[in-house]
């Protein structure tokens, strides 16, 4: 028991949480991935968009609560990587919160997949056709893409870096100027890897890679960010519509027996569902 309490951060004299349950030897009790960090504590691994933040802070604060906690995972030094939830963390540090609400998960539950995004035509798509460092060449090389462009016709396009080193990090900053030059000023519509085959007339879908955890680490230790909405977390169990309250989080002390009381109310009132969902995010 102890052994899967350090595996998810749990002994921690900063918070109180609910004891395990176990049946059959194994944890039951989906609350024990619960976790109270400092703000501080917390990386982004994707920059966030400042309409966007503002629009979540505004519905936080209309509801006074926090909805859903945040999908994190233990990095080195004591800090909790984001794996879902950018514009919400940004979101409660504008809105003074002292700690934030994270679902603690092991890496290896994790599987990173990334999104595609279909994105209309325009001045942005001759932008990158012209751009004298990037190559578009029809057929995939030994190293992955920076990204594949899929037009309305079917043709593939896969976009290389012509010159300068090839290592993570380089890839990184010309990944980030591609989607930057849509990212402004065209509507993104992202999809799950795979699911949109072809784009309708005058638009085009760019597909992007899969990071590793350990790409993914390696960039956040260096002070750097992938793209914004190009990696899809995919993880089994994920806690929903909890609803932590905002002064909570707010208030310069855990107030352990406030917490411990709402980790008792949810509890009693969670409800696991096998069978596949569609949820309309608008």
């Amino acid at each position: 028991m102890q052994d899967y309490g350090r595996k998810y951060g749990l002994i921690d004299p900063e918070i109180s949480l609910l004891n395990f349950l176990f049946q059959g030897g194994f944890p039951i009790h989906i609350l024990s991935s619960l976790k109270l960090v400092n703000i501080e504590k917390i990386r982004l691994h994707e920059p966030t968009e400042k309409v966007r933040s503002i629009t979540t802070l505004k519905a936080i604060q209309r509801e006074g609560k926090l909805r859903n906690p945040l999908l994190a995972m233990a990095i080195p030094e004591n800090k909790y990587l984001i794996l879902d939830g950018a514009h919400r963390t940004t979101a409660l540090g504008m809105l003074g919160c002292k700690r934030v609400p994270i679902q603690l998960v092991d890496s290896s539950d994790v599987k990173l997949d990334a999104w595609e995004h279909l994105v209309s035509s325009g001045s942005w798509l001759e932008q990158v056709k012209q751009d004298s460092t990037l190559c578009w060449i029809s057929t995939v090389q030994k190293e992955l893409p920076i990204v594949e462009v899929v037009e309305s016709s079917g043709r593939k396009h896969f976009v290389y870096a012509k010159t300068g080193k090839r290592d993570l990090l380089a890839r990184l900053h010309t990944w980030h100027r591609i989607v930057a030059t849509y990212n402004r000023d065209y509507q993104v519509n992202r999809f799950p890897n795979g699911t949109c085959l072809r784009p309708d007339s005058n638009q085009v879908l760019v597909r992007h890679p899969n990071c590793t955890i350990s790409e993914l680490k390696k960039i956040v230790s260096v002070g750097q960010t992938v793209p914004a909405g190009v990696t899809r977390s995919i993880v089994e169990g994920r806690l929903l519509n909890l609803g932590i309250p905002l002064d909570l989080l707010k208030s310069p002390l855990v107030n352990r027996k406030e917490w411990n009381q709402l980790c008792n109310q949810w509890s009693e009132k969670l409800r696991h569902y096998s069978e596949s969902i569609y949820l309309c995010e608008a």
